[in-house]
């Protein structure tokens, strides 16, 4: 009997350990599988495990997965927010820029009719009083025809900056009276602005006048 118990004893030992090495391997793949976000909810059962333990481990992971649910349908919503504030965003841009290129090219026409106009008075400062070349009387006429005097002058001249004249109005008139020197000469210009880009913007008529007197 005194032999049979150094092997019980040896057994028991053996049996012990390979209890703690068991335990310390899935201890370490529950930690590597926490770890990497892919706990397990299973009871974790060793030799040496409580039912308590097992449950308590249980708990604390569906609680951890709650939370990354919670945190995954946070992070869903965060980005739906994001992209309904892109298109917003987006379309405010958009319209901002389209704003400034109509304001540019708004400008852009203003300048080429005020120097339409400035070109139409010193062709009649220098044929102000030739009936042949220049304008003798006060009157109106657009660029729909083939205007000739002044009246030509304003158009070929805008006809190099618009691609349609058709709609623009030439004045010219002589507050003194007559086209003598050294009488004045005025001569307006009015063209109808089309937006480019037609997104609901008036149409505005652009004008522009110049003065000068006749020398010759």
């Amino acid at each position: 009997m005194m032999s049979d118990e150094p092997a019980i004893s040896h057994q028991q030992s053996v049996e012990q350990e390979q209890g703690v090495k068991m335990r310390d391997e899935l201890e370490t793949r529950e930690e590597r599988q926490e770890a990497r976000g892919q706990c397990s909810c299973l009871p974790l059962v060793t030799p040496h495990s409580t039912p308590l333990s097992s449950l308590a481990r249980t708990l604390r992971c569906k609680q951890g997965w709650r939370l990354i649910n919670r945190h995954s349908s946070l992070v869903t919503a965060s980005e739906g927010q994001a992209q309904v504030e892109f298109v917003l965003s987006i379309l405010f841009v958009l319209l901002l820029i389209f704003g400034i290129f109509e304001l540019i090219m708004l400008l852009y026409t203003y300048n080429v009719v005020a120097d339409s106009a400035k070109e139409g008075v010193r062709y009649a400062i220098v044929l102000g009083s030739d009936s042949t070349n220049g304008t003798s009387s006060s009157g109106s006429s657009n660029c729909s025809g083939t205007p000739t005097g002044v009246y030509g002058r304003v158009c070929g001249y805008a006809a190099t900056s618009f691609h349609d004249i058709s709609g623009m109005t030439v004045t010219v008139s002589y507050p003194d009276g007559s086209n003598a020197p050294p009488n004045r000469v005025q001569v307006t210009v009015s063209y109808p602005y089309k937006p480019l880009l037609n997104l609901g913007w008036p149409n505005v008529t652009v004008n522009a006048a110049a003065e000068g007197r006749i020398a010759f």
